[in-house]
This record gives structure tokens, sequence and C-alpha cells, in this order.
């Protein structure tokens, strides 16, 4: 019976020393894991109160959504429709050559994603395919077009939710996977596509007297695109990263105080938020010792908690929406404007995102 009883500790023993060896298989080599994710989910707790705030209404692009939502299908059809148009573009392009592109990108592609994608090789280089050519092909009939009339550009209001769903978090491909469709069909022109996408980004954030001077409008955003262009497109992480680029991160005076602390980082909320936190903290403990175990302590104190606390908000001028100081227990904010389509709103949102994580 005892020898029974060993035999059965050992299979049990081999059993699961096989099925640990075959997930450490999985796991991705180390240089791989020294790469960041790029494209992330917005958590559950975040996004329950208004979860359309989160979600596109029109065009999915990126695994995320693929396929997700019956309103998705009408679009899906323009994809295929745009995926033609783009290879009539260059007649030496075949459909072969872009999915020999993207199986070099696969892997890369897989990595950028926070969660893992489910998606079969084929499936995902489809999505990859038929999602990176419609952004191209959409850009190109924006901005260079060849006469002919499209039915997407024939409704005034699709325009703005295309735009706006481009500018989602969880609604997103790599760019360098845009970059090199893009480069297939335009080799001779790399900078066109950080131009177009700046151009049409500029309509998102630009006053109301620049749009109304189209020269004006141009120059604007063409300048935001060699700058790009000068820094390298290949630290682009996606359309979001670019319009937060060329948009959000502009460069703030020199002249303010070296001991106040600046967000100016791609989404990276995390220094004001313990900054803040800990004066918080500090001032809870000094009144209520025991106050602060009724909290969590990831979770980023509301606008009247700090007012409670005795922060005091301040506006500032800036135009841009990270140009965040905190010093002497005042927290000087630019003015956001909060309409649900604003991706002002949305980089707030994947702000909040990635804090939480």
């Amino acid at each position: 019976m005892e020898v029974a009883n060993d035999s059965v500790s050992r299979d049990i023993h081999d059993s699961l020393a096989d099925k640990l060896q075959q997930e450490l298989l999985k796991l991705p080599g180390r240089q791989e894991e020294g790469e960041k994710f790029t494209i992330f989910r917005v958590p559950y707790h975040i996004r329950q109160n208004n979860m359309q705030l989160y979600e596109p209404r029109m065009v999915s692009i990126g695994p995320y959504y693929h396929k997700k939502y019956d309103a998705f299908q009408a679009m899906e059809k323009h994809k295929l429709r745009y995926l033609r148009d783009y290879l009539s573009r260059n007649n030496i392009i075949t459909i072969n050559h872009c999915i020999n592109k993207l199986q070099g990108l696969e892997s890369r592609a897989r990595r950028c994603y926070f969660e893992d994608v489910k998606l079969g090789t084929e499936e995902f280089l489809e999505m990859m395919l038929l999602d990176g050519c419609f952004i191209i092909e959409f850009l190109m009939k924006l901005y260079h077009p060849r006469g002919e009339s499209d039915d997407i550009f024939d409704v005034g209001w699709v325009k703005p939710i295309i735009r706006s769903d481009l500018l989602l978090l969880e609604n997103q491909i790599p760019f360098f996977v845009i970059k090199e469709l893009f480069n297939l069909i335009v080799p001779r022109n790399r900078n066109a596509l950080v131009k177009m996408l700046s151009r049409y980004l500029s309509e998102e954030y630009l006053s109301k007297e620049e749009k109304a001077d189209p020269q004006k409008k141009i120059k604007k955003a063409d300048e935001k695109a060699e700058h790009i262009s000068a820094m390298g497109d290949e630290n682009i992480k996606h359309i979001l990263h670019m319009y937060h680029l060329c948009y959000v991160s502009s460069p703030i005076a020199e002249n303010l105080s070296t001991k106040s602390f600046r967000i100016t980082e791609w989404l990276n909320p995390i220094k004001l938020f313990f900054v803040v936190h800990a004066f918080l903290l500090k001032l809870r403990l000094r009144r209520k010792p025991n106050s602060m175990k009724e909290r969590d302590p990831r979770t980023i104190p509301s606008a009247t908690e700090l007012l409670e606390a005795g922060i005091t908000f301040k506006r500032n001028m800036s135009k841009n929406i990270l140009d965040i100081k905190f010093q002497n227990g005042i927290l000087e904010i630019p003015f956001v404007q909060i309409e649900d389509t604003r991706p002002k709103v949305k980089i707030a949102a994947a702000t909040a995102a990635i804090a939480a994580i």
C-alpha cells in the first residue's frame, strides 16, 4: 500500500513539474521582457462609471474590440474597401508583401499589449493589416484624394467620431505597424505619415481662431510633425501617443520654480500622485491618526478630499493639460473643457488607468 502511495505521489510530482516547465517555456525571453507595454486596458473600477468614454463607437482598432460588437460590422466592410484602395496606390505591392512584412512584426506587436492577445496568428495578422491599411487610406483620402468621392466622407458626422475612436487608449495598434505598411506604398516620403496625422489630430486641439485660418492651421500642424520627425518617429508608440507628443507635451516655460513638481512625461501621473498623497497623509494623520486605515492607499484622492485636507486649487493659464504644479499646499492645474469626444478627457482617463496598474 505504501509503495502504491509513493507511486501516485511521484506521478503527481512529475505531472506538476511538467506542467510548470511548459508554462515557463511560454514566457518571453529576458530581452523581450525588457520591452514596455504601450497599449493598456482601462481598469474596471475606473471605467464602470462611464463605459462609453473608453470604448469605440464606430471603428475598432486592435484586438481589444476586434469583432466585439455588431455596431462595428459596417466599418469592417469599409476596411476591406480601403485595403483594395491602399493596394491600388502601388501596383507592385500585393497582399502577400503586406502579410510577409507583418509576419516579421507579429511577436513585437503582441508584446505591446498589456493583456495577452488571444487571436491566432492568421486572425491577428488579418486584423493588423485591415486596421493599419484603414488608418493609412483614411488619411490618404483626406489629404491626397484622387478625385473619387467616398461614402465615409459623404457623411459629415462620421469623421469626428472616427477621430475620437482613434484616440482611445484601448483602441490602438502599434505605430510601427502603421509606419511599415505606409512605407510599402510611399517609400520615398517617410515623414508624410506623421505630417498627415499631425494635421488630422490638430482638429481636436487648435483654437477656433487657428482653425479659421487654414494656412495657419496647416503651418502649426506641420511644425509639430517636423519636431516629431526630428526626434525620430520610432519613438511614437501609437496614435494617442502621437497626439500627446504633438499637442499636449509642449515645452513648459523654463522659469517655473525648481521646487515645483511637474508632470510632462507620457501618461505618468505617479510623481504628482505621491506628492499630493503624501501631503494628504501628513495632514490627515495629524488630525485623525486612525482615519487612513479605512482608505485604500492606491486610490487617488478626489478633489473634495484634497480640499478637506487643506489643499488649495489654482488655475494656471497653460494649454498643456499635464502642466501641473504642487507647491506649499497649492495645486495649480490648467483649465480642462470636459466633452466626451475630446482627447483631453481620454488622456486624463488613460492617465488614471496607467496609474492604477
